[in-house]
């Protein structure tokens, strides 16, 4: 009910910002406005439009099985025009300027190791812009509208007064976290090379205003039930990740990424900024609310009130009785709660070692949740314990090593001798896995059984055409030693599969530590087996 009651108090918003008249059908709503960032060449000082493929999106998702629609939207380095054209053409001319464009995106100006100019050729990389690389432009819309009563989308050129809509909004900022300089970190750097500063730098006016008056409605109308409030405050902060200037876009199935898709800061030139209040797209607060309802409703089914046992931080004085309800602790998983010896099996997921940078990741969020009021300013985030190789805060191999051992020891003190520690692994880094072969040997572990399973879309925009990992190793683990090799629970089948299967073998027989050891035992074996290795190295 407040989550209906707050979208109610939006609706002025929503309107006054996201509503239009569509061309073709009348009003409408603007569910997403692609924009595209553009840069003055340092060597000739013309502007050009970071168009990172000729090719924008398709006009109609490639999953439809009627295909109505077979065009696609190509935009233009030179003159930022859109021109609609064949999918699948490989010859189209910008309608605007007759700049010769490419399906396969080979005109772009985002090369290799930089911006190429499209009038000079010139290649710089990205940092010697500076200043030079400057604002955005909308350029492409998807409206909501109604045809025959049915709600359609489709994808269209703004029209001038969506324009001036998505340009004129302010949304000034005085005071608060969002203005703050992004730290320079491994994982931030990648926003800081493209010129964003502050947080403020990620969101197009009208969308910062519609998440900071959606939180003013909060406080206003829930002010006196602090946690109902807390809740849609919550819902408001993951809701921001749709960071309009830093969000990508599927340009064959049509839907938006959030900012740390795929753990990763989006840096892209072209972006796509999702309405908050629309009743369509990834991550608009609607969304959200439904989502946070369904999980409150399956958690008060699960766990009635009081069956669960929460517990923040704990002490080292800290102990739990071993219940049939559930008890979730929050704090670091090298000290647990449990008794010694009291634990049939243990499920974890190390950090893939220096792949996924959690903590930087999580800085979003943190700055959020300063602006919201969601906690104090005297708050302090310390990244010091995070499992996870950091060159910014210099957190080594070694580091990595010890802490992943620490957690292990503290899982072999909680698991009975016939219990089990399963745990999900992959890496292509051989050091990650000499880490994890280091801990499990010295915190007492030894390998009973190995398996293999699918947990990545491998048509993901991130992972097509790449050669990444779409799968997991997984690991069973005895805390008492064994006499026979691990088994095989699932037979490899593809070449990702094997290296990860041989790999997960090479660490149940290492009695030595070490990467170089490990390097050695595991190419010998790729080489016993005529397999050539592809992904990790």
């Amino acid at each position: 009910k407040a989550g209906i009651r707050l979208l109610d108090e939006l609706e002025p918003v929503r309107w006054q910002h996201y509503g239009t008249d569509c061309p073709h059908h009348g009003k409408s709503e603007i569910a997403h406005t692609f924009w595209v960032r553009t840069a003055q060449c340092p060597s000739c000082g013309n502007t050009f439009y970071l168009y990172p493929n000729s090719m924008i999106t398709y006009a109609e998702r490639v999953e439809r099985k009627r295909r109505v629609d077979v065009t696609a939207f190509f935009g233009c380095s030179k003159c930022g025009g859109i021109t609609r054209a064949e999918r699948d053409s490989n010859n189209v001319t910008c309608a605007h300027c007759r700049a010769s464009l490419s399906a396969q995106g080979n005109t772009a100006p985002l090369q290799r190791g930089g911006l190429k100019c499209p009038y000079c050729g010139a290649l710089h990389r990205c940092e010697s812009y500076g200043e030079l690389l400057n604002g955005w432009n909308p350029v492409l819309v998807q409206r909501v509208c109604s045809e025959n009563g049915q709600r359609v989308l489709h994808m269209d050129l703004p029209t001038p007064d969506e324009v001036q809509q998505a340009l004129s909004c302010d949304s000034t900022l005085s005071s608060g976290a969002l203005l703050e300089n992004i730290p320079w970190g491994t994982e931030t750097a990648r926003l800081r090379r493209w010129s964003y500063s502050t947080w403020r730098d990620l969101y197009p006016p009208r969308q910062l205003l519609v998440y900071l008056e959606a939180a003013k409605v909060v406080d206003r109308l829930f002010s006196e039930k602090p946690t109902l409030k807390r809740r849609l405050l919550l819902m408001i902060c993951s809701s921001v990740e749709m960071a309009g200037f830093c969000s990508r876009w599927d340009r064959y199935h049509l839907k938006a990424f959030e900012a740390v898709a795929n753990h990763r800061f989006s840096s892209t030139p072209l972006a796509v900024e999702v309405n908050p209040l629309g009743p369509r797209g990834r991550g608009t607060l609607r969304r959200r609310l439904i989502h946070s309802t369904r999980a409150a409703s399956w958690c008060s089914e699960v766990m009635p009130e009081g069956s669960a046992k929460l517990v923040l931080a704990p002490s080292e004085k800290d102990t739990i009785t071993l219940s049939a309800g559930p008890v979730v602790v929050c704090g670091s998983s090298d000290r647990l709660l449990l008794p010694d010896s009291s634990v049939d099996i243990i499920v974890t997921d190390p950090p893939y070692y220096d792949s996924v940078q959690y903590g930087e990741l999580a800085s979003l969020f943190t700055a959020w949740g300063y602006q919201l009021g969601l906690w104090s300013s005297d708050l302090q985030v310390d990244l010091s314990g995070e499992a996870v190789p950091n060159r910014s805060r210099n957190v080594t191999d070694s580091a990595y090593r010890d802490t992943v051992c620490r957690v292990f020891a503290e899982a072999r003190r909680c698991i009975k001798p016939e219990g089990r520690l399963i745990l999900t692994y992959r890496s292509s880094s051989i050091a990650g896995w000499a880490a994890i072969a280091d801990a499990l040997r010295d915190a007492g572990f030894h390998i009973a059984a190995l398996a293999t399973v699918h947990s990545e879309n491998e048509t993901d925009h991130s992972k097509r055409y790449a050669r990444s990992f779409s799968s997991d190793l997984v690991i069973e683990c005895s805390p008492s030693e064994l006499l026979k090799p691990p088994a095989i629970v699932t037979p490899p089948r593809t070449p990702q599969e094997k290296e990860l299967v041989i790999m997960g073998e090479v660490i149940a027989g290492q009695s030595q530590a070490g990467k170089e050891t490990l390097t050695s035992l595991f190419h010998q074996k790729l080489q016993d087996r005529g397999i050539e290795s592809h992904f990790i190295r």
